[in-house]
């Protein structure tokens, strides 16, 4: 920097500082909230280390629903890879739809458990059995904060459970959730289609009509695979399509039907998912003409038929196939919500491939994700769930596992602002800015942001994510 443009950033400095035109003075609370709730949320985190108001702002109850309401985010995938006889290896992991971008979450530590019963749930939770009987639940609705809550006992052992996940929203804006776990119960129970419903509110389970008899053998969540849809909890057999629905409000289930295609297609298992407001059918098949395939199918819930409407590129589908790919299909996995579809491989043979439709973008908008940044460590498994509360991010800096940086400087105005910090007009061309009196939030893309303090001819960077 020149010794004149030097001289110039300090006066402006002092000017700013003389006026007491601090952020924290200069505005209020809302306008503060409003530009932060413009700031992606991966970015949020180092946001909190800027100065003790923007943390408590940010970690306030009603920051994430501003979030949700100024920019509504994509759902978050995240996986949890498990090493089978190295569990210190286990490494869990965080994309970031909007960025295109995975976080390596530094610890996943869930209370003692059994670690063959860790496994995504239905609705947004990571969920496993835990206890000498395996008779409660630990789980969590975002792998960033360390504390997993825990259940109080079911009335019997389950070592398997399709659980899902509904949340309430209740008086005076408070929320509660229900979990309900469906089947893989013990073989030593008397009953192994039981159903249990917890209440969050009450902390005690409550047990419901047990599942339809055509499911006795094969109701584990091995076998299964549910979505949670119009106050409904629907459970598919994978291989056969067997399909009955829980009632959420009766506590009922409806009467068992078999969900398959109506043309021809060599279903050999699939999965329910809900996405973009739809209940879809995905899974590979292998029609007696044709080459093994992923596809999509719309289910019409009041016949429980459904139509074809996409299918995964070849190129795609490669990614999860050994040898020609025609016959040795690989393991894959499928979880839903927003717009977004997830298909990913539970294969240890599998370079960890991972895919994602964008409905919003039509039925065959198919990409790969960016590959796991996974440094060369080898796992065994991996289980996946997406969460629509990104907010993990959110809470208080002592629930957090992902690291935050050291507090940086808050604005020019309080000390010789170093260069890094001082941005002209000419800095670039923004995407998208948001200007409210003398700040600016400039957008520059690629999950580049920025918070700026000046007037038109100068500006000073108060936050940036570059």
């Amino acid at each position: 920097m020149s010794m004149e443009a030097a001289e110039m950033e300090h006066k402006a400095c002092q000017q700013i500082a003389d006026s007491g035109l601090l952020w924290d003075r200069a505005l209020s609370d809302e306008v503060t909230e409003c530009i932060l709730s413009r700031v992606p949320l991966s970015s949020l985190v180092r946001a909190c280390a800027v100065n003790k108001h923007w943390k408590e702002i940010i970690q306030s109850p009603g920051f994430a629903r501003l979030c949700n309401q100024v920019r509504p985010s994509n759902p978050w995938l995240f996986v949890y890879c498990t090493n089978f006889l190295l569990p210190g290896k286990n490494q869990a992991y965080a994309y970031d739809p909007d960025a295109n971008t995975w976080h390596t979450v530094p610890s996943v530590t869930p209370p003692t458990h059994s670690r063959a019963s860790m496994a995504g749930g239905i609705g947004g939770i990571m969920v496993a059995t835990m206890g000498g009987s395996q008779s409660r639940l630990c789980y969590s609705h975002s792998l960033f904060i360390k504390k997993w809550k825990q259940t109080t006992e079911m009335s019997v052992s389950r070592d398997a459970p399709l659980v899902g996940f509904v949340e309430e929203s209740g008086s005076a804006g408070a929320v509660s959730h229900k979990l309900i776990a469906v089947g893989g119960v013990e073989m030593y129970e008397d009953d192994n289609l039981a159903v249990e419903i917890y209440d969050s509110t009450l902390n005690q389970w409550e047990v419901a009509k047990s599942m339809p008899v055509e499911f006795r053998g094969n109701s584990s969540r091995h076998w299964l695979s549910g979505a949670v849809w119009n106050r409904k909890l629907y459970v598919l057999e994978i291989y056969s399509g067997t399909v009955s629905a829980f009632d959420l409000v009766t506590k009922t289930w409806a009467n068992v039907q078999i969900l398959r295609p109506m043309t021809p297609s060599g279903v050999r298992y699939a999965y329910l998912v809900v996405a973009q407001g739809h209940l879809i059918l995905a899974g590979v098949c292998h029609p007696p003409e044709g080459q093994v395939s992923f596809k999509l199918w719309l289910v019409d819930d009041s016949v429980m038929q459904c139509r074809e409407v996409g299918v995964m590129p070849p190129e795609f589908f490669t990614l999860f196939a050994k040898g020609d790919g025609e016959k040795n299909v690989l393991g894959m996995k499928c979880v839903a919500s927003g717009s977004l579809i997830y298909v990913y491989s539970v294969s240890p043979d599998a370079e960890y491939p991972m895919v994602v439709c964008d409905l919003n973008k039509g039925w065959n908008a198919w990409e790969r994700l960016p590959e796991l940044p996974t440094h060369g460590s080898r796992f065994d498994t991996m289980r996946g769930f997406f969460s629509t509360t990104g907010d993990g991010l959110l809470h208080r800096k002592e629930d957090l596992i992902l690291e935050v940086p050291e507090r940086q400087p808050t604005c020019p105005a309080t000390r010789e602002a170093p260069s890094v910090w001082f941005l002209w007009t000419s800095a670039g061309l923004p995407l998208v800015a948001l200007y409210i009196g003398a700040l600016y939030v400039v957008h520059l893309g690629l999950g580049i942001v920025e918070i700026i303090w000046g007037k038109p001819n100068e500006k000073y960077v108060i936050f940036s994510d570059r």
